[in-house]
Formats: structure tokens, C-alpha cells, sequence
């Protein structure tokens, strides 16, 4: 990670106040409809062999590389998500990275206190695109 997770944290929330705003200015179907687009669009991405292989349970191991391919871990754990509550799930998807990210620098034990911070962060971002 180039950022620190906390300010990566509220650039990944900002999508999710995008995303907040594009579901209240859509009726019921219209909202279910952009919902549904945006979990395909994720199971293709699923669908590549990094995605399939990635075993987000073990630990990546110190050293280079750990934590490289940090997006296709969370795809990997994404994809185990049932269908029904993945939308959902995109909401926490800093604390899932960071989380991730911690775990492949061998930190042992992750702090909640951090994990919380930055789940805070991410809120921020959400609510700097929709104050609602």
C-alpha cells in the first residue's frame, strides 16, 4: 500500500456515498437493476485465476511480495460472500483491505482500535459525497 490505510480507507468510501446517492435518486427497480450490474461486474472479475487461487485464510508470509496482490485476496474472500448480501458488503471493503494488508505483515493479533479507525475513515469518505 502507497497510502497509509486510513487515507486509503476514505478513498474507498467515497464510491460508496456515489453509490448511496445513485440508489436514492433511482426507483425500486431501476436501484435492484444497478445493484445486480454492479455484483456481476465483481463475479466476472471472480471469474480470473488470481481470484480462484488466492487463499485469503493463509498467511502470506514476510518478506517481498507479501501482500502484492491484495485486490485479488479480497476478490477471493468477496467471492465466498453470499450473493444476496455482496452489495452490502462493498460498504466495508477498507476494513476487509486493511485487514488483509495487516495480516500479510505478519502484525499477529489485528487491532480492532486500528480496524475501527479506519472503518471511521471510510465513513468520512462516504458521507464528503453524500451528507445525507
Amino acid at each position: 500500500m502507497s497510502l497509509t490505510p486510513h487515507k486509503a480507507a476514505r478513498a474507498l468510501g467515497a464510491p460508496d456515498g456515489v453509490a448511496s446517492q445513485a440508489m436514492t435518486r433511482r426507483d425500486g427497480g431501476t436501484a435492484s437493476g444497478w445493484r445486480a450490474s454492479v455484483v456481476q461486474d465483481l463475479a466476472l472479475r471472480l471469474a480470473t485465476p488470481a481470484a480462484m487461487t488466492t487463499d485469503v485464510g493463509a498467511d502470506a508470509g514476510a518478506g517481498a511480495g507479501a501482500g502484492a496482490d491484495l485486490s485479488a485476496r479480497w476478490l477471493a474472500d468477496f467471492g465466498k460472500v453470499p450473493e444476496g448480501e455482496r452489495f452490502d458488503r462493498l460498504s466495508t471493503q477498507a476494513v476487509g483491505l486493511t485487514r488483509i494488508w495487516l495480516t500479510s505483515r505478519n502484525t499477529g493479533q489485528v487491532a480492532e482500535h486500528f480496524l475501527l479507525e479506519v472503518a471511521d475513515s471510510a465513513d468520512s469518505g462516504r458521507r464528503s459525497m453524500d451528507p445525507s
